[in-house]
């Protein structure tokens, strides 16, 4: 019996372009990291 299928669509289905990183600088910004959003 199959209970459940899980694959990777995150650049295949699904392109968020740079807003996934305008997101994570955001996030480090408000954390006042120093951690590179590109690099993360």
């Amino acid at each position: 019996m199959i209970k459940a299928i899980l694959f990777d669509c995150y650049g295949t289905l699904v392109d968020t372009g740079s807003g996934s990183i305008k997101a994570v600088r955001q996030i480090l910004a408000k954390n006042k990291s120093t951690v590179n959003a590109e690099q993360f």
